[in-house]
């Protein structure tokens, strides 16, 4: 999808550009691993989008996560964007989403600290149904970069948009998958809350995250992909944009 730059904001996401044809549509949460996507232009994202269904028990919050690797490669150069739509993006009638109404997953600009506030300077909590992702290391056998988005969430059905763009030249032609998950959260009597699970924990090694294919090694990033459903490797062809 490509964007401009210079372009007014519109923060209600009503400005749009771009077609949507190019949007890859998810099967659900955690099923599989996209793969050997790569960017070509600067200002251009890749936008996929999923539905979640509500909770099983109709009560329980939960905790949408979205992670984004590029194996054998370091530096900040893109931006992993999540939010939430009140209906899926369809392909062959809707525009793409504006670059203004993913940029405002950012809890600095949707949920901005008071100059006041103590925890000023830190980075705030996300909104409901949106999130930015937080740049860091990947996995030991992934030896890259990771972007991981935490998306808190309600217990009904949400239908989740996600961009990542490639914010400078660095990013150009440099191959990344995007892994997704949803984990609920646990009532905890003591504090009278609901916890995420895997809150403070590397999604990899949390139990409550098990059942979601996730991008481990560098083949199920770039290579291969192996679907819970089928449980067959699969090459791939990659993505550009």
């Amino acid at each position: 999808i490509a964007y401009l730059y210079g372009q007014v904001d519109n923060l209600d996401g009503t400005r749009n550009w771009g077609s949507a044809l190019a949007i890859q549509g998810l099967n659900g949460p955690g099923l599989s691993t996209t793969a050997n996507i790569s960017i070509f232009t600067v200002g251009c994202a890749f936008i996929s989008q999923v539905v979640l269904d509500e909770s099983a028990d109709r009560v329980s919050p939960r905790t949408f996560y979205v992670r984004v690797v590029t194996p054998g490669t370091t530096g900040d150069n893109f931006g992993l964007y999540v939010r939430s739509r009140g209906k899926q993006i369809q392909s062959s009638t809707d525009q793409a989403p504006a670059r203004s109404w993913f940029e405002f997953s950012d809890p600095e600009r949707s949920n901005p600290r008071d100059e006041n506030d103590l925890l000023a300077g830190t980075r705030p909590e996300c909104l409901i149904g949106m999130c930015s992702g937080v740049f860091g290391v990947s996995l030991p056998d992934l030896k890259g970069s990771q972007w991981e988005s935490r998306v808190p969430l309600n217990w009904f059905k949400y239908y989740m948009a996600m961009g990542v763009f490639a914010l400078d030249k660095l990013a150009l032609e440099r191959p990344f998958c995007l892994d997704t998950c949803v984990v609920p959260k646990v009532y905890d009597e003591v504090t009278d809350s609901w916890i995420d699970p895997c809150d403070q924990v590397e999604l990899t090694q949390c139990p409550a995250a098990s059942s979601c294919i996730l991008a481990r090694t560098r083949e199920d990033c770039l290579g291969q992909i192996a679907t819970r459903r089928s449980k067959v490797n699969k090459k791939l062809q990659p993505f550009t944009y």
